[in-house]
């Protein structure tokens, strides 16, 4: 095989796919990237953060180094309790949708291109060695080295496993008390919120899932009769966010589910946990607001409230 000119020009890449920069695994597993082109890497990915910016007031792109890609975005969860990071593929799928989207409408061409002239910031210095043809030394210290980070890097992918596997149980906890709590409280509660302004009900339906024309509905509680239904969105610990997105999900419903149609649609928003000022924010906008109060739940309807029917 001809061997290349010494004196031949490489060409470093300055243009990246922006789902090349949110997969952790790009670039061949990162096999595929020269050691010039990781600070173009790592800015093209704080670029994409940058012009993406936080996402639906909850999801913030962040830049993560890694043994793979060398850098990559994710997207930490600013509505978890925890500190939380998701991949682009981990995302539910509406946010997946939406962010598409915005990539399309902010990023000409879907790519990110880093100009010759953009600053880099530098990256850590690699272990040098303390000749240009290293020794037996160098060699033997390096080896040491790399026992001593893959044994921290072990440590560290154990400990995650454990955290891995607390997570799981604690979510899987919390997922049977938020169903137990829209079971036996939220759902008799919307049952009595219709029978007492004279309103027969005729069907409570948890759950519901529904799509048309590229439309995605879940709704957590649909409570109906002939002429009315009210939609519950349930939730351990309400926050605004939370709020926004049950008033799109509602302005959505008659068309995903037409159904519907002639029904006089309302909302509500339930929570174990619900600050004041996250109440006052759902009645503000027409929300019926449902709170776990011990062992019963207290329906927010303050004087002069009228509630929103879309």
């Amino acid at each position: 095989m001809k061997q290349p000119d010494a004196s031949m020009q490489i060409k470093i890449r300055r243009e990246f796919s922006i789902y090349d920069l949110l997969n952790k695994y790009a670039f061949d597993d990162g096999h595929d990237v020269l050691p010039e082109e990781e600070p173009l890497i790592k800015a093209a990915c704080n670029k994409l953060a940058k012009t993406l910016g936080v996402i639906d007031n909850r999801w913030k792109p962040t830049v993560f180094e890694t043994g793979h890609s060398p850098y990559y975005v994710a997207f930490q969860d600013l509505l978890a309790d925890q500190e939380q990071y998701h991949r682009y593929g981990n995302l539910p799928v509406r946010e997946r949708r939406y962010l598409d989207a915005l990539m399309e409408e902010r990023i000409p061409g879907w790519h990110i291109v880093i100009a010759d002239n953009e600053p880099l910031q530098p990256l850590p210095e690699k272990l040098p060695m303390s000749h240009p043809n290293p020794t037996l030394d160098d060699v033997w210290r390096l080896f040491q080295e790399t026992d001593r980070k893959f044994q921290e890097t072990d440590r560290k992918f154990q400990e995650t496993e454990r955290l891995i596997k607390q997570l799981s149980k604690n979510l899987g906890d919390i997922g049977n008390r938020l169903g137990e709590f829209v079971e036996h409280m939220v759902a008799p509660a919307v049952v009595r919120l219709f029978r007492d302004q004279g309103i027969e009900v005729h069907a409570v339906y948890p759950n519901i899932s529904a799509k048309r024309n590229g439309i995605e509905l879940e709704i957590d509680l649909l409570v109906v009769n002939d002429g009315a239904l009210v939609g519950v969105e349930c939730k351990s610990k309400l926050v605004e966010a939370h709020i926004d997105i049950h008033l799109e999900r509602l302005s959505n419903l008659k068309r995903v589910l037409p159904i519907y149609k002639d029904h006089q649609v309302m909302g509500a928003v339930a929570g174990m946990v619900v600050e004041e000022k996250v109440a006052k924010y759902a009645l503000a906008q027409g929300l019926y607001v449902l709170r776990q109060n011990g062992e019963q739940i207290d329906l927010s309807t303050p004087p002069g409230f009228e509630p929103t029917i879309w």
